[in-house]
């Protein structure tokens, strides 16, 4: 609250202690992220001749949060991979071993290890409650494969492109 109240003392704009208040409470992470909100809500402000009331800070914030918000997820990961491969996402999930599903789920654990800051154990389990060995394993075959299939390491590429694309767009 001291750190808004200095920067908009500095700004010389007027802001109502509950609408402070409410953007303190909405933006906990970082300063970085309180500054951004500020000039956010002041250029907003100026741009459409509006007072900074609780409506417009809410507009500010809820761009923001849900920018903050975006984070690759397993489940996603899923979604897209078996998408490409026109499975439906359970299939990633169950006891088979035809080639196909196998090289999804494989591809997915490779994503998901290398896209996401989950553990290899909390991988495994949203593959059907794999070991982690296995994802360790999936990891490696996905590697191997890339290196001696160049359509292979196309497709793994094109999928990985389509996954952070998808978080600037909402």
């Amino acid at each position: 609250m001291a750190i808004l109240e200095t920067k908009i003392n500095n700004e010389g704009v007027e802001i109502a202690p509950d609408v402070l208040e409410f953007i303190c409470y909405n933006i906990k992470n970082n300063i970085r992220e309180l500054e951004g909100v500020m000039v956010s809500l002041l250029a907003q402000s100026t741009l459409n001749r509006r007072d900074i009331d609780i409506e417009l800070a809410k507009e500010v914030i809820r761009n923001f949060v849900s920018a903050i918000n975006k984070e690759i997820t397993v489940e996603f990961i899923q979604m897209l991979v078996a998408e490409h491969f026109d499975l439906p996402v359970e299939r990633l999930q169950q006891e088979t071993r035809k080639r196909n599903v196998v090289i999804a789920r494989q591809l997915s654990m490779y994503l998901a290890k290398n896209l996401t800051n989950k553990s290899l154990k909390n991988i495994g389990e949203q593959f059907g409650g794999r070991d982690h060995s296995t994802v360790i394993y999936s990891c490696k075959a996905v590697q191997d494969m890339m290196d001696t299939d160049i359509i292979f390491k196309d497709t793994v590429s094109e999928i990985e492109k389509k996954i952070k694309m998808s978080l600037n767009d909402g």
